[in-house]
């Protein structure tokens, strides 16, 4: 999907600027002192009102054509930055500046009538958004196709599931091609066939100059649409980049904070200016999720005919060799996974090794080689996962840190090119060698 046609360059169009924004909310002690207040009483009468920031000092440029995501945990000022820029509110302080008309899907069903089918809804809002004549039939017809919902089209929308008031609501915002589209959080309700069409016409849209902003805890979806992202933390940004660095980065911060919540741990502890890469001894620089204590990966290597290698071709030979950090003496029973995603953010393949057994004094290397030949994906930019579970006290990895030694997510890249005529094999997809090292 990121095609470099869609993607903003420095030289772009500004289409939305934020500069120094801060949105506060007075904390009122009582309902008294909110009415006394808001009848203009002089502050001198009132107890002291301290005041709320939903967002500081906020600076944000966004570019023609740019794909930005917004992460954040509840209430770290996304939804109100958001409001602020479809000017739903004003900010306190600073300047939100916006060249272009905005579109914004913030919550399913807004603004629509219940009562009314999903066809008056459609021209009623197509209407409202200045559509007329032959552009506003043509509005018509394309929003009936997309959402596929056949004679449920003619039925009160207060008899659609979320999942089709979802389909409704993005097809009419991005029919009338905006300069400007916010989504939040509105494409959680689609099924995966949806969601690979919202992806399509996203991608049309900004291909032909519109600019998207997309909030969503979801860091499938950021990965999928957007080639930039911000990270709000405590009303401020934390960090942006692009959106596969961001994305990773922030479930490194969210995982510590699932861990704290799990072991029982001050969450208050957990800040997300904690450093979320880990340098592996070999060197490398990961987003490591954190695990319980006892075995970590210590350093890896990517190789094919005993080189190390970034690009292979289809059904190359190819190992995948870990080296592991016993760091308490005791009895194992490790699980380890290989995992493959796509540059979209898409898990397409896993291998998983049968329960490495052995008793370990600490401290202690040892080596584990996964044998993935001949390499069973085709043509693509992948990412690679590795994990460890452990199988003797936990059965299941729905327990997360729990029962996961060590998980570096994403954390090697890897080209498949195809410059030559292949036909499609079956290849088994891997051979385990557990060992210590010498």
């Amino acid at each position: 999907m990121n095609d470099s046609s869609a993607i903003a360059t420095e030289n772009s169009e500004i289409v939305l600027e934020l500069r120094g924004v801060s949105k506060s909310y007075p904390l009122y002690a009582s309902r008294t002192d909110m009415i006394l207040d808001r009848l203009g009483a002089p502050r001198f009468l009132l107890r002291e009102i301290p005041d709320f920031y939903a967002l500081s000092d906020v600076n944000l440029t966004v570019r023609k054509g740019e794909r930005i995501g917004v992460v954040g945990k509840n209430g770290a000022g996304k939804s109100t930055m958001l409001k602020l820029i479809t000017g739903n509110f004003r900010p306190t302080t600073g300047q939100v500046e916006v060249r272009g008309t905005v579109q914004a899907l913030m919550q399913a069903g807004l603004g629509y009538n219940n009562a009314a089918s999903g066809y008056d809804n459609i021209r009623s809002s197509l209407s409202f958004n200045g559509l007329e004549g032959s552009e506003f039939e043509a509005a018509v017809d394309d929003v009936s196709e997309f959402v596929e919902l056949g004679e449920f089209l003619h039925q009160p929308i207060s008899t659609y599931s979320q999942g089709m008031l979802a389909r409704l609501q993005f097809a009419t915002a991005t029919a009338i091609k905006p300069d400007i589209m916010i989504v939040d959080e509105v494409m959680g309700a689609g099924d995966a066939y949806f969601s690979a069409k919202c992806a399509r016409r996203m991608y049309d849209l900004t291909r032909f100059g519109c600019s998207l902003l997309l909030v969503s805890h979801s860091p499938q979806q950021i990965i999928q649409y957007c080639d930039r992202a911000v990270w709000l933390h405590d009303g401020r940004i934390h960090y942006q980049d692009t959106a596969r660095k961001v994305v990773a980065a922030y479930e490194v911060y969210m995982e510590r904070l699932s861990q704290a919540a799990m072991t029982g741990a001050r969450v208050s502890d957990i800040s997300a200016d904690d450093d979320v890469l880990t340098p592996l001894d070999d060197g490398k620089k990961v987003y490591r999720w954190p695990g319980r204590p006892g075995l970590q990966v210590s350093g890896f290597s990517v190789t094919s005919e005993q080189n190390v290698v970034t690009e292979v071709r289809p059904g190359a030979q190819l190992q995948v060799e870990l080296l592991l950090d016993v760091q308490e003496a005791g009895r194992y029973g490790c699980i380890y996974y290989v995992g493959f995603w796509t540059s979209e953010g898409h898990r397409i393949c896993r291998a998983e090794s049968p329960i490495d057994f052995f008793d370990a004094e600490a401290p202690l290397l040892r080596k584990v080689r996964v044998d993935l030949s001949p390499f069973p994906l085709g043509e693509g930019e992948y990412l690679m996962s590795l994990s460890i579970y452990d199988r003797l006290n936990y059965s299941t990895t729905t327990a997360g840190t729990l029962c996961r030694f060590d998980t570096l997510m994403r954390c090697y890249e890897l080209k498949v090119v195809d410059d030559r005529q292949v036909r499609a094999q079956s290849y088994p997809l891997a051979n385990w060698k557990f060992a210590e090292a010498v």
